[in-house]
């Protein structure tokens, strides 16, 4: 059966070629809010997205335009304000799209046509570009490269993670399994900063308010690198203070922080499983609202204070006082953005989004539909594929249910494992464990925590374990259940919060079809 699937895939890609010209928006790889207020976004598979007021515009290769772009997956963006353009990178090739003229055209196609690019910075005087080991000064008068730079940590070719510019001009680098480097202004290499952890940079910041750069590292730990210094320091993790604050405060069944944003310098704004609390950090003080909430899902403060939350229990709210004005009683949605204090954009996590207009309290489904000739046979064939592939992974789940006795391990094959292999698998669950309520944590997140290219993964854990990458996420994150169910009085929707699943149905489900009783009777 397996040497069909690769038919099957393209096949199935074929026919989506011809189908619907809607958007993907559900999976968003980077987001940029430019001068103008406009909001774009670069998804997986769809494309560049513009998010003007609601309108969207996207810009992608698809039946009617089959050479716009080399790939749909927009990796990173920024914008070039000297000349009005939005400077994008896919995973094959850079662009550059003007906003006036909504014209797309291809950036150093002889050097960057076929390669990934990982980051793309405006600085002061020109835009930097990074692929591979490779660091590009490009010169925004006329797209040619001013300088180059290749990129080594402890004499080993290392890729750009993350790029950043403080406020003296500073360019600053992460590297992949590297350390952080910068390039002083009018410098001409680049520095190594003292770096003497076993992780590595994952995302790099300025804070202005504070002149200083924010660090983010594999293993999740939040540092900061100060003015005038190249050691990182350990950073205070608000979300883990709260959550502290929070515990000394309240009942063991509402100490969960699910939600907070932040007020002032002292004033948050917290949401758990059951209610919405305003926390004075200064006085230590804690104000529980008196209104029944259920999972408070996010929060937003507008400039002028203005408190919107999203919870299951009332929808989309306002806070007035002490009471909770309900502005939408729809409790599909899971996060919002305030968009210029008039507009709140919100998304259900499963790929639909709409905007909530707070001056007309309409709310607008947020669609993109053709309008050329031919768009509804495309339409047909979409949905007609759709059906074929629901045929074909029902016959594959059947055909896998056959098999299952055969693909499993069996006793006597886990103990024959070396000690490399123990330490490979040991690793893997490290770091599933340490991601686990994160519901987004997947193959791809595993493969690039493994360095890993996600093919290798597949192949090496299958064949140590018979499961597949994503079936082996699942049960470690059903075990983690099993444990929560058993060891705490958390209720099942709680659970399945915090071992990452989304949907309650889903995971009892899930649930069920490992240990064979719903999560609701296991003990």
């Amino acid at each position: 059966m397996k040497r069909f699937y690769p038919l099957i895939f393209l096949f199935f890609i074929c026919l989506m070629g011809k189908a619907s010209q809607r958007p993907h928006i559900t999976n968003v790889l980077c987001s940029l809010n430019d001068s103008e207020g406009l909001w774009w976004y670069g998804t997986q598979g769809g494309g560049l997205c513009c998010d003007d007021e609601g309108k969207l515009t996207v810009f992608r290769t698809d039946y009617d335009h089959p050479n716009l772009l080399r790939s749909n997956d927009v990796t990173c963006l920024a914008e070039c304000r000297i000349r009005g353009e939005i400077w994008f990178g896919t995973k094959q090739g850079a662009y550059v799209l003007n906003k006036k003229k909504k014209e797309i055209h291809e950036l150093l196609p002889d050097e960057l046509g076929e390669k990934r690019i990982n980051c793309i910075l405006e600085s002061t005087s020109s835009m930097w570009l990074a692929y591979r080991n490779q660091l590009l000064q490009i010169n925004t008068t006329g797209d040619s490269v001013l300088r180059r730079f290749n990129l080594t940590w402890k004499n080993k070719n290392r890729a750009v993670c993350a790029l950043a510019e403080d406020r003296s001009g500073t360019i600053w680098l992460a590297l992949w399994n590297g350390g952080l480097c910068r390039l002083v202004r009018n410098g001409t290499s680049f520095e190594p900063c003292e770096w003497s952890r076993d992780d590595y940079c994952t995302t790099l910041q300025y804070d202005s308010a504070r002149n200083c750069l924010l660090v983010e590292t594999s293993t999740g730990e939040h540092l900061i690198v100060r003015k005038g210094e190249t050691r990182c320091v350990p950073d205070i993790d608000l979300g883990n203070v709260l959550h502290e604050r929070l515990a000394r405060k309240v009942q063991h069944n509402d100490r969960n922080v699910l939600s907070w944003a932040e007020a002032s310098d002292s004033i948050f704004y917290i949401g758990t499983f059951h209610s919405l609390y305003r926390y004075d950090m200064q006085l230590d003080s804690l104000q529980r609202y008196g209104f029944e909430t259920d999972r408070v899902r996010d929060i937003a403060i507008s400039s002028d204070g203005t408190i919107y939350f999203i919870s299951k229990a009332l929808g989309v709210c306002r806070l007035q006082g002490k009471k909770a004005e309900k502005l939408c009683n729809d409790n599909v949605y899971h996060s919002m953005e305030i968009r210029g204090d008039t507009l709140l954009w919100l998304t259900d996590g499963i790929g639909n989004a709409s905007t909530f207009d707070l001056r007309t309290q309409q709310l607008t489904p947020i669609d993109y539909t053709p309008t050329e000739k031919g768009s509804n046979t495309r339409v047909f064939i979409g949905l007609l594929s759709i059906l074929l592939v629901v045929a074909l992974s029902v016959a594959i789940w059947i055909h896998r249910k056959r098999n299952k006795k055969n693909t499993e391990p069996t006793t006597e094959s886990t103990h024959l494992l070396t000690v490399s292999e123990q330490e490979f698998l040991q690793q893997i669950t490290q770091f599933i464990d340490e991601n686990i309520n994160n519901e987004k944590y997947g193959i791809h997140a595993l493969s690039a925590d493994m360095c890993m290219s996600r093919a290798n993964l597949y192949r090496k854990l299958n064949a140590l374990t018979g499961q597949s990458p994503t079936d082996f996420i699942r049960n470690r994150r059903l075990e983690r259940a099993a444990e929560l169910l058993r060891n705490t009085n958390y209720s099942v929707n709680e659970v399945a919060d915090l071992v990452g699943f989304s949907y309650a149905t889903y995971f009892t489900r899930c649930f069920k079809e490992k240990y064979g009783v719903p999560p609701k009777d296991f003990k």
